[in-house]
């Protein structure tokens, strides 16, 4: 079975939050909840990219994994996972007062089974 993840897209956050998305350790709509913020334990795949790319490499991701979805714009980054692999695509640098490390420990949640619409 494949999960998906098509995560922190701008307009993924704004139906979170009214206010500005942003990362840190105290803010529970970006960080995963407990039980899925800790390491993967499969097989992790990691790319850090510029944000201007993310949105295509992560397009690519889908359609290798035979995903029927798309992209946003102003993601942050995206992950699929099954079969004990995740493959992760991050920001390289902070984008949009979010870092490389907060998108990458958002995108583990994923991988550990945190649903895409960010539901515990």
């Amino acid at each position: 079975m494949r999960l998906i993840t098509a995560a922190l897209s701008i307009a993924g956050m704004i139906l979170l939050s009214s206010t500005a998305a942003h990362s840190g350790p105290d803010d529970p709509e970006w960080n995963p909840p407990a039980r899925y913020d800790h390491a993967y334990s499969g097989k992790l795949v990691l790319r850090k990219l510029p944000q201007q790319q993310l949105r295509a490499a992560c397009d690519e991701l889908f359609i290798r994994n035979h995903l029927k979805i798309r992209a946003t714009a102003g993601m942050r980054g995206c992950s699929v996972h099954g079969d004990g692999r995740c493959e992760v695509l991050t920001i390289d640098k902070i984008y949009r007062r979010a870092t490389p490390q907060a998108a990458f420990r958002h995108e583990i949640g994923h991988c550990n089974g945190w649903l895409a619409n960010h539901q515990d």
